[in-house]
């Protein structure tokens, strides 16, 4: 027998097995690499929350990334926290067109959001008295979007071992537009706090919102030594407290307070006239009419935001 054809053939045999081996190998690959895909959108579904129970059993939750759409108006009370530092909100919360009523309530109803949340057509109300160092209508720790939300008649009470307090996020990290806040918030003069009608502290970008702002036990000359840009102990604006992102197309009314956002660009202090204006509110603020409607003195949501 010819060894060398021997060799040939068990050549042949060898470099066979190792294609079959490799093309085995990159077929289980792909497989895995696109079916783990098509299940991580496969796991994501809607969830319909229709009471404060189902809120709760959110805060529980260590993984927060599917759909979650309001489907009635929701009372909530003590203390209710969806998403940690450790496990964000990573998910899209869509209100509805609902509205959260905080009644006794002592903490913001999203704790921490990720750049991959969305918060939108959500309307918050009622009362919030906190000594959490970050508290807000919406989101303490906002990193995400928050888009075309309201909160309406607000009332925040700040105790000792508050630090931020905002209308919509506290501290944001992220993007908030087409938001509207009405929020009055109360305070100690030897408190150090800084606060926002949108984000008490904002390195992210705020943009077509409006704002109708008022405080309470804050002392006059320490907002007025921030108009100034001298430290104080309370750090106070209409729209944002500390801004080291940006701030364009807002509006907020005009108020007998100096407030640390007087001066910038993206902020115009409007009359009460201008701020409940639909007319100069939709033209010069750049809004869209298919995301708000004015009725009766009363801004409503209509639809946008993110889907």
């Amino acid at each position: 027998m010819d060894m060398s054809k021997n060799k040939k053939i068990a050549f042949i045999k060898i470099i066979s097995c190792c294609a079959i081996c490799v093309a085995f190998g990159l077929s289980g690959f792909f497989w895995g690499y696109f079916s783990g895909r098509s299940n991580k959108y496969e796991e994501v579904k809607t969830v319909e929350i229709s009471s404060f129970d189902q809120l709760k059993e959110l805060e529980r939750d260590t993984v927060l990334n599917d759909r979650y759409i309001l489907v009635s108006d929701i009372t909530v009370s003590g203390s209710l926290t969806v998403g940690s530092a450790d496990h964000p909100f990573d998910g899209t919360f869509d209100g509805n067109g609902h509205t959260i009523t905080y009644s006794g309530a002592t903490s913001s109803l999203f704790g921490y959001t990720s750049e991959n949340s969305c918060i939108t057509r959500l309307t918050v109300s009622g009362a919030i008295a906190s000594n959490d160092v970050v508290v807000s209508g919406i989101a303490s720790v906002n990193r995400g979007e928050i888009s075309v939300c309201k909160t309406e008649g607000l009332n925040i009470t700040l105790s000792e071992g508050a630090r931020y307090a905002g209308g919509v996020s506290a501290v944001n990290y992220g993007a908030v537009s087409y938001c509207m806040s009405d929020v009055s918030f109360s305070g100690g003069n030897d408190m150090h706090v800084s606060a926002g009608g949108i984000a008490a502290y904002n390195r992210g970008q705020i943009s077509t919102s409006v704002v109708s702002v008022s405080y309470s036990g804050f002392a006059q000359t320490d907002i007025e030594n921030n108009y100034e840009g001298s430290v104080s102990n309370q750090s106070v604006g209409a729209v944002c407290g500390v801004d080291m992102g940006k701030i364009e197309k807002c509006g907020a009314e005009e108020t007998e307070y100096y407030l640390t956002d007087s001066r910038s660009d993206g902020v115009g202090f409007l009359s009460e006239e201008q701020l409940y204006n639909p007319t100069y509110i939709f033209q010069s603020m750049g809004f869209s009419y298919s995301d708000w409607s004015y009725d009766n003195g009363s801004y409503n949501i209509v639809g946008g935001g993110v889907q």
